[in-house]
């Protein structure tokens, strides 16, 4: 029997084409990862496995959403830094407890964390005398 110099590779048998992918789904893709959905559910809606949305559109699913972030960070700025908008205080609000590092504290605790410590109670409505109370039971004056 002869061999063949060149033999001719086997033709590929019935089954799905080769997936090719396009500017619609490059777009759904973007728009899918910048609204945080999921890449399984991304890779559902366009009817191919993960890993082949993870070869064909990389770029798309490492940047979308650090771009859309970039866009409302920059909107939130601009609106926080604008004095003529009246939601401007909440944007820089919101702005520092979120990327500056800022604590909402809006309940008191107890400093010496001892559960067992006596509390006392003000009987007074007026605020000056109030005060003038609390700072003489913090200072250990008694009432």
């Amino acid at each position: 029997m002869a061999k063949r110099d060149n033999p001719t590779p086997a033709k590929r048998g019935p089954g799905r084409p080769a997936y090719e992918p396009n500017d619609l789904h490059r777009r759904t893709v973007y728009e899918m990862a910048a609204y945080g959905i999921p890449h399984d559910n991304i890779s559902y809606v366009l009817g191919i496995s993960k890993t082949l949305m993870k070869q064909h559109y990389q770029r798309e699913l490492h940047t979308a959403l650090a771009v859309v972030t970039q866009h409302v960070a920059r909107g939130l700025v601009r609106r926080a830094l604008n004095r003529n908008d009246p939601d401007s205080t909440k944007a820089a609000m919101f702005f520092l407890k979120t990327r500056g590092g800022w604590v909402d504290r809006s309940e008191v605790t107890n400093i010496n964390r001892d559960e067992r410590a006596p509390t006392q109670e003000l009987a007074t409505d007026d605020p000056n005398e109030a005060s003038r109370a609390y700072q003489r039971i913090i200072n250990g004056e008694g009432e």
